[in-house]
């Protein structure tokens, strides 16, 4: 195996040719990959390696000689620290672009299309302040407790007081619990040391409705300072109606266990998309951008052509929004989810919606399905959002046994879409590949795709 010719630490000079699909600048040094953090495609750089592999290397940006046109001088002063985004000194247009590409990528080097028909990126016309959840991490440092994301690359927990692409009243729940944290010397949990009682904070917003959810994730089942906490977050802002504490005492990280304790209001927040009505629990999948999920819903049932005996299936439906979204256009939608409280949620919403042509299942998908195939159900039309994993191979296997005409796969990972996509082109036709930007100033993307059933078109 041949040596790196570079080491950790060592500072090079690179010229940057293309970007990878995490918005990464790709140069080389003898053949030898390097992608920097920060670099954009024509500029020459100075930069410091912080990772070798025997493949390629990573490295962040020291300096540039005259910048690309692609350029922009990032708005965030954590920017330059903080891991939330990836491509905020790329130019919106730039953005935009580079994100078509990367959809194009996948699909012609993973699922075999030679040529890729991916539309244009639709964009938002002010993407700032859009996300409406927010999980901020907690780590002890010796001037005291501090709240923010993950530096790239890196465990190191940078300090936010404010995030420029989550919601206003995100912001200012974290301001309040912050405050608490700081007046009740509340310690995050340190795992080496087995000490500490906070390992993050969980903020949810009600866009359409302004409704706040705010939680602490704790590794300890007691919440220090419980009624200042309280307070101080319903001092902040009035629409706080939801205060919670989860805690999660066996899992690594920040997420979110199962097991939650509701401290003051409601257990679920509310809010709108179009004409509907949703109601939101802290586990619910919800999409994180409302004003762009409206474009993306609107794509989906213009591409589903439904009609009065069409019959719908809403795989990983989540609380049910993109099938109660399509419901009144078709004559029933069938929602798989596999977790319960999220098809509680969307039964729940399926009421306050006077919706009554929805049935939703609570299990796997991959288990689910073939049963509902085997029980000689029909499909006219089967919308697929699963996770960033993309849908388990048992249930592209019924997919491809059941053939229903249509198949609407809405995905926020490029790769795995296109790794599904290779396996349904078997017996479907690609027929429309269309992202959309949920995620601005980060590299994610949201893709929706139309795939018609061969022999059907």
């Amino acid at each position: 195996m041949k040596t790196p010719p570079i080491k950790i630490k060592e500072f090079i000079d690179i010229h940057i040719e293309s970007l990878n699909s995490e918005g990464q600048g790709v140069g080389r040094i003898d053949g030898y990959v390097v992608f920097v953090v920060g670099a954009l495609p024509g500029e020459d750089c100075n930069v410091q390696i912080f990772k070798v592999t025997p493949k390629y290397a990573i490295a962040r940006l020291v300096k540039y000689e005259k910048p690309s046109k692609l350029r922009e001088k990032p708005v965030c002063s954590h920017y330059s620290k903080c891991g939330g985004c990836q491509i905020q000194h790329m130019k919106y247009p730039a953005q935009l672009l580079f994100k078509q590409s990367k959809v194009i990528q996948a699909i012609v080097k993973i699922a075999g299309k030679k040529e890729a028909i991916v539309s244009p990126t639709i964009g938002m016309d002010t993407p700032w302040f859009y996300r409406n959840k927010s999980i901020f991490s907690s780590v002890n440092t010796v001037e005291g407790t501090i709240v923010g994301m993950y530096q790239n690359h890196s465990h190191k927990v940078v300090e936010i007081d404010k995030c420029i692409i989550a919601h206003q009243k995100i912001n200012s729940a974290l301001s309040a619990a912050k405050d608490w944290i700081k007046r009740s010397n509340i310690l995050a949990y340190d795992e080496i040391e087995s000490r500490g009682d906070l390992r993050a904070l969980f903020a949810r917003v009600g866009v359409n409705t302004g409704q706040v959810m705010v939680g602490a994730i704790t590794h300890t089942d007691s919440l220090p300072e419980v009624d200042t906490f309280t307070t101080l977050l319903r001092r902040a802002d009035n629409d706080i109606v939801s205060i919670f504490q989860n805690i999660n005492a066996h899992q690594k990280g920040e997420r979110l266990s199962f097991d939650t304790k509701f401290i003051w209001g409601t257990h679920t927040i509310a809010d709108s998309l179009g004409k509907l009505r949703f109601n939101i629990s802290p586990y619910s999948f919800y999409q994180i951008n409302p004003v762009q999920t409206k474009k993306l819903y609107d794509y989906v049932l213009e591409k589903s052509d439904l009609n009065s005996e069409s019959i719908v299936l809403d795989a990983y439906c989540g609380v049910g929004t993109i099938g109660q979204y399509l419901a009144k256009q078709c004559k029933e939608v069938i929602g798989i989810e596999s977790v319960i409280d999220a098809i509680n949620d969307a039964k729940e919403n399926s009421r306050i919606n006077n919706i009554r042509n929805t049935k939703y299942i609570a299990g796997n998908c991959a288990t689910v399905f073939p049963q509902l195939i085997d029980s000689n159900i029909s499909f006219d039309v089967v919308i697929v959002d699963p996770p960033r994993k993309g849908c388990e191979r048992q249930f592209i296997d019924a997919l491809l046994k059941a053939t229903p005409p249509k198949i609407i796969y809405v995905s926020c990972n490029p790769s795995t879409l296109a790794r599904d996509i290779k396996a349904l082109l078997v017996r479907y036709n690609l027929v429309s590949v269309q992202p959309f930007d949920m995620f601005p100033q980060t590299d994610h993307v949201e893709t929706v795709t139309l795939l018609e059933r061969k022999g059907s078109i």
